[in-house]
């Protein structure tokens, strides 16, 4: 499939995308504030927790995401294959 969106000012979506991608897209921008949401609430009451994702995943990138790793306590990125993986899959917490 096409991509939609991109790194720079499209990471919330490209320009182009059919009624149909756009939906996709904005019903995962949805789900990426309800998490930046859930782990300021964690935050608040100090709660640990774990956001994992691909380390190359646009996700980290979205801004209220970015900003708000920039807070934590600790983030990482490590290679499963370190971990007896088959593969490298390299993975960001």
């Amino acid at each position: 499939p096409a991509p939609l969106r991109d790194s720079g000012d499209g990471i919330r979506g490209l320009s182009d995308l059919t009624a149909k991608e756009q939906k996709r897209v904005n019903d995962a921008n949805s789900m990426v504030l309800w998490v930046v949401e859930l782990v300021q609430a964690c935050t608040a009451c100090s709660v640990p927790l774990i956001l994992e994702n691909p380390a190359s995943s646009r996700l980290w990138k979205v801004p209220p995401l970015a900003s708000l790793m920039q807070s934590c306590a600790s983030n990482g990125i490590f290679d499963a294959c370190a971990y007896g993986s088959p593969w490298r899959k390299r993975t960001r917490l």
